[in-house]
């Protein structure tokens, strides 16, 4: 059941027709292209991209809560940029209403984890950096 903020923000030019997220079958594909590519992120961020492209934003923070489920909370802040990468390129190549879904399913994503100050654009995993405190809202 579609929450309130996914029915007005994320889920609202669905396409009547529009197929189920089915959460075995991104999770199978995300398995398969992490050990391929070896890079859970990078994984992750494909698969980001072609659902931007296919004009399926509404996935993506489905898909986010899929293969951040087990992981703690320095996890899913390291994904965050990978991801915020792959919307901001795919988005001049598919166009905003194909993005935007993504970037409100994002960010209601990581809001639900408490991660609501925006990550510098010049910072990457690893780097030291202070922040608040982070916790699960779920």
């Amino acid at each position: 059941m579609a929450t309130e903020f996914e029915t007005r923000y994320t889920n609202a030019n669905i396409a009547p027709d529009a197929a189920q997220y089915n959460t075995e079958l991104f999770l199978d594909l995300h398995e398969r292209l992490s050990n391929t590519v070896s890079c859970d992120r990078l994984a992750a961020s494909i698969v980001i991209a072609i659902l931007c492209a296919q004009g399926r934003g509404d996935a993506v923070g489905r898909l986010v809560q899929d293969v951040t489920r087990g992981k703690i909370v320095e996890d899913i802040r390291a994904l965050f940029p990978a991801v915020r990468e792959a919307i901001t390129i795919s988005v001049p190549f598919v166009g905003l209403p194909n993005g935007m879904p993504a970037c409100f399913g994002l960010v209601n994503e990581f809001q639900q984890w408490g991660i609501e100050e925006p990550i510098p654009m010049d910072h990457f995993p690893g780097q030291a950096r202070a922040g608040p405190s982070i916790s699960r809202h779920h």
